[in-house]
């Protein structure tokens, strides 16, 4: 499952696991920083206490990841 924004793109893989890749700017790759990012970069933190991401949303400048214990993150 993957979804695109204005400017980056997040995925969901088979294994739960959310990764991000594009412009930084607004800091919606999910990485604590505004860097630009070409090869796609696992997004850490989500995954807290074993759960695993189900779907992910991509705006202008935002992203939300769903994980399977209902938790919704957005950054």
């Amino acid at each position: 499952m993957a979804a695109a924004g204005l400017r980056h793109t997040a995925a969901v893989t088979e294994d739960g696991g959310v990764w991000a890749w594009g412009t930084g700017h607004g800091a919606q790759l999910g990485f604590g920083d505004r860097e630009h990012r070409v090869v796609p970069r696992r997004v850490g933190g989500v995954e807290v206490f074993g759960s695993r991401g189900i779907a992910v949303a991509a705006g202008g400048s935002h992203t939300a990841a769903v994980m399977d214990d209902g938790g919704l993150w957005t950054w």
